[in-house]
Protein backbone atom coordinates (compact mmCIF):
# COMPACT_ATOMS: atom_id res chain seq x y z
CA UNK A 1 0.00 0.00 0.00
CA UNK A 2 1.64 3.40 -0.82
CA UNK A 3 -0.05 6.98 -0.96
CA UNK A 4 2.57 9.20 -2.91
CA UNK A 5 2.87 13.07 -1.94
CA UNK A 6 5.05 15.45 -3.48
CA UNK A 7 7.18 15.47 -0.91
CA UNK A 8 8.04 11.62 -1.69
CA UNK A 9 8.84 12.53 -4.82
CA UNK A 10 12.87 11.99 -4.30
CA UNK A 11 15.58 9.89 -5.88
CA UNK A 12 15.23 6.75 -3.70
CA UNK A 13 11.41 6.68 -4.41
CA UNK A 14 12.05 6.77 -8.11
CA UNK A 15 14.60 3.97 -8.13
CA UNK A 16 12.45 1.70 -6.34
CA UNK A 17 9.15 2.69 -8.68
CA UNK A 18 11.17 0.93 -11.27
CA UNK A 19 11.20 -2.43 -10.30
CA UNK A 20 7.18 -2.42 -9.19
CA UNK A 21 4.68 -4.53 -11.54
CA UNK A 22 1.87 -4.65 -8.88
CA UNK A 23 0.61 -2.45 -5.62
CA UNK A 24 -2.66 -3.33 -3.98
CA UNK A 25 -3.59 0.71 -2.82
CA UNK A 26 -2.35 3.24 -4.44
CA UNK A 27 -3.45 6.66 -3.51
CA UNK A 28 -2.41 9.87 -5.75
CA UNK A 29 -1.81 12.71 -4.55
CA UNK A 30 -2.36 15.58 -7.57
CA UNK A 31 0.75 17.94 -7.32
CA UNK A 32 2.51 18.06 -10.84
CA UNK A 33 5.76 16.30 -9.23
CA UNK A 34 3.57 12.97 -9.06
CA UNK A 35 2.30 13.65 -12.29
CA UNK A 36 5.36 13.23 -14.12
CA UNK A 37 6.11 10.17 -11.22
CA UNK A 38 3.09 8.79 -12.73
CA UNK A 39 4.19 9.35 -16.43
CA UNK A 40 7.89 8.37 -16.18
CA UNK A 41 7.85 5.66 -13.86
CA UNK A 42 4.34 3.77 -13.30
CA UNK A 43 2.57 3.56 -16.26
CA UNK A 44 2.83 -0.90 -15.91
CA UNK A 45 2.24 -0.88 -12.12
CA UNK A 46 -0.95 -3.09 -11.81
CA UNK A 47 -3.18 -1.87 -8.86
CA UNK A 48 -6.12 -3.25 -6.99
CA UNK A 49 -7.03 -0.19 -5.37
CA UNK A 50 -6.88 3.17 -6.90
CA UNK A 51 -7.80 6.59 -5.43
CA UNK A 52 -7.70 9.47 -7.77
CA UNK A 53 -8.46 13.86 -6.74
CA UNK A 54 -9.05 15.91 -9.62
CA UNK A 55 -9.12 19.25 -7.09
CA UNK A 56 -6.40 20.44 -10.22
CA UNK A 57 -5.97 20.08 -13.68
CA UNK A 58 -2.58 19.34 -14.13
CA UNK A 59 -1.68 15.76 -13.76
CA UNK A 60 -5.17 14.28 -15.71
CA UNK A 61 -3.63 13.30 -18.69
CA UNK A 62 -1.51 10.96 -16.44
CA UNK A 63 -4.01 9.53 -14.64
CA UNK A 64 -6.61 8.91 -17.54
CA UNK A 65 -3.24 6.94 -18.45
CA UNK A 66 -2.30 5.34 -15.67
CA UNK A 67 -6.24 4.37 -15.88
CA UNK A 68 -5.87 3.04 -19.61
CA UNK A 69 -2.95 0.44 -18.45
CA UNK A 70 -5.66 -0.93 -15.63
CA UNK A 71 -6.39 -4.70 -16.17
CA UNK A 72 -7.22 -6.02 -12.85
CA UNK A 73 -8.48 -2.68 -10.78
CA UNK A 74 -11.11 -3.83 -8.23
CA UNK A 75 -11.87 -0.35 -6.34
CA UNK A 76 -11.86 2.95 -7.49
CA UNK A 77 -12.25 6.01 -5.69
CA UNK A 78 -12.71 9.53 -7.33
CA UNK A 79 -12.57 12.79 -5.62
CA UNK A 80 -12.65 16.78 -6.60
CA UNK A 81 -14.34 19.76 -7.43
CA UNK A 82 -17.26 18.52 -9.70
CA UNK A 83 -16.82 21.23 -12.40
CA UNK A 84 -12.87 20.25 -12.54
CA UNK A 85 -13.39 16.67 -12.59
CA UNK A 86 -15.86 16.90 -15.45
CA UNK A 87 -13.73 19.63 -17.88
CA UNK A 88 -11.23 17.35 -17.09
CA UNK A 89 -11.89 13.35 -16.99
CA UNK A 90 -15.48 13.68 -18.59
CA UNK A 91 -14.90 16.38 -21.50
CA UNK A 92 -13.85 13.61 -24.11
CA UNK A 93 -15.04 9.75 -24.50
CA UNK A 94 -13.25 7.80 -22.22
CA UNK A 95 -15.79 4.90 -21.76
CA UNK A 96 -13.03 2.96 -24.75
CA UNK A 97 -10.26 2.28 -22.20
CA UNK A 98 -12.64 0.47 -19.37
CA UNK A 99 -10.46 -3.46 -19.57
CA UNK A 100 -11.20 -3.93 -15.87
CA UNK A 101 -14.25 -5.40 -14.33
CA UNK A 102 -14.44 -2.71 -11.34
CA UNK A 103 -16.52 -3.81 -8.70
CA UNK A 104 -16.70 -0.96 -6.26
CA UNK A 105 -17.31 2.77 -7.61
CA UNK A 106 -16.98 5.88 -5.22
CA UNK A 107 -17.30 9.01 -5.97
CA UNK A 108 -16.73 12.04 -3.64
CA UNK A 109 -18.06 14.98 -6.07
CA UNK A 110 -21.21 16.14 -7.08
CA UNK A 111 -23.11 14.23 -9.99
CA UNK A 112 -24.63 17.27 -11.87
CA UNK A 113 -26.63 18.69 -15.12
CA UNK A 114 -24.15 20.06 -17.43
CA UNK A 115 -22.96 19.54 -20.68
CA UNK A 116 -20.41 16.15 -20.16
CA UNK A 117 -23.37 14.18 -18.45
CA UNK A 118 -23.46 12.26 -22.29
CA UNK A 119 -19.66 11.23 -21.79
CA UNK A 120 -19.84 10.47 -18.34
CA UNK A 121 -23.19 8.19 -18.36
CA UNK A 122 -21.52 6.70 -20.79
CA UNK A 123 -18.35 5.82 -18.32
CA UNK A 124 -20.69 4.44 -15.99
CA UNK A 125 -22.75 2.35 -18.34
CA UNK A 126 -19.49 0.57 -18.99
CA UNK A 127 -19.19 -0.30 -15.47
CA UNK A 128 -21.55 -3.93 -15.94
CA UNK A 129 -19.23 -5.64 -13.10
CA UNK A 130 -20.52 -2.94 -10.84
CA UNK A 131 -21.31 -4.21 -7.39
CA UNK A 132 -21.11 -1.24 -5.44
CA UNK A 133 -21.80 2.25 -5.47
CA UNK A 134 -20.90 5.17 -2.82
CA UNK A 135 -22.28 7.94 -4.08
CA UNK A 136 -20.89 10.76 -1.03
CA UNK A 137 -22.09 14.28 -2.57
CA UNK A 138 -25.70 15.68 -4.39
CA UNK A 139 -26.89 13.62 -7.34
CA UNK A 140 -28.86 16.71 -9.38
CA UNK A 141 -30.08 14.80 -12.43
CA UNK A 142 -32.77 11.31 -12.99
CA UNK A 143 -30.90 10.37 -15.97
CA UNK A 144 -28.03 8.92 -13.33
CA UNK A 145 -30.35 6.81 -11.23
CA UNK A 146 -31.84 5.17 -14.83
CA UNK A 147 -28.71 4.14 -15.60
CA UNK A 148 -27.53 2.97 -12.12
CA UNK A 149 -30.98 1.06 -11.37
CA UNK A 150 -30.84 -0.65 -14.80
CA UNK A 151 -27.39 -2.49 -13.40
CA UNK A 152 -27.97 -6.04 -13.00
CA UNK A 153 -25.09 -6.79 -10.99
CA UNK A 154 -25.37 -3.27 -8.21
CA UNK A 155 -26.09 -4.98 -4.91
CA UNK A 156 -24.96 -2.20 -2.44
CA UNK A 157 -26.39 1.76 -3.13
CA UNK A 158 -24.65 4.31 -0.74
CA UNK A 159 -26.33 7.79 -1.26
CA UNK A 160 -25.69 11.12 0.42
CA UNK A 161 -29.28 12.06 1.61
CA UNK A 162 -30.87 15.27 1.26
CA UNK A 163 -34.20 16.57 -1.07
CA UNK A 164 -32.30 17.22 -4.26
CA UNK A 165 -30.87 13.40 -4.08
CA UNK A 166 -34.01 12.09 -2.80
CA UNK A 167 -36.29 13.43 -4.79
CA UNK A 168 -34.88 12.54 -7.86
CA UNK A 169 -34.83 8.97 -6.59
CA UNK A 170 -37.36 6.59 -8.31
CA UNK A 171 -37.79 4.20 -5.26
CA UNK A 172 -40.17 2.06 -7.54
CA UNK A 173 -37.02 1.52 -9.20
CA UNK A 174 -35.03 0.60 -6.48
CA UNK A 175 -37.10 -2.12 -5.44
CA UNK A 176 -37.24 -3.46 -8.86
CA UNK A 177 -33.78 -3.51 -9.32
CA UNK A 178 -31.02 -6.38 -7.75
CA UNK A 179 -30.28 -3.98 -4.95
CA UNK A 180 -29.94 -5.43 -1.74
CA UNK A 181 -28.15 -2.52 0.55
CA UNK A 182 -29.58 0.83 0.20
CA UNK A 183 -27.47 3.09 2.73
CA UNK A 184 -28.65 6.72 3.38
CA UNK A 185 -26.21 9.34 5.04
CA UNK A 186 -27.22 12.87 6.24
CA UNK A 187 -24.72 15.10 8.57
CA UNK A 188 -28.19 16.80 10.38
CA UNK A 189 -30.08 15.57 12.81
CA UNK A 190 -32.94 17.62 10.68
CA UNK A 191 -32.54 15.50 7.29
CA UNK A 192 -32.67 12.68 9.33
CA UNK A 193 -35.88 13.23 10.10
CA UNK A 194 -37.19 14.46 6.69
CA UNK A 195 -35.35 11.44 4.84
CA UNK A 196 -37.88 9.03 7.27
CA UNK A 197 -40.40 10.81 6.79
CA UNK A 198 -40.28 10.54 2.72
CA UNK A 199 -38.85 7.03 2.82
CA UNK A 200 -41.77 5.95 5.30
CA UNK A 201 -44.36 7.69 2.29
CA UNK A 202 -42.33 6.08 0.12
CA UNK A 203 -41.20 2.34 0.60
Amino acid sequence: NIRIAAENFNKKFRRFSIHLDRLQKFDFDNSQAVGKLIRLYLQDVQVDEMKLDFSHFNITHELVRLMWSQYDLKTLTISGFDNILYQCLFKHDISYMIRFELKKLILNHRVVSNEYNELFLKFIKCLESLEVLELHKEIEFQDFFNVIFEKKNLKSLTLATNFVTLKNVDFKKVLNSNIEELVLVTRSQYGIEQTINYLIEKL
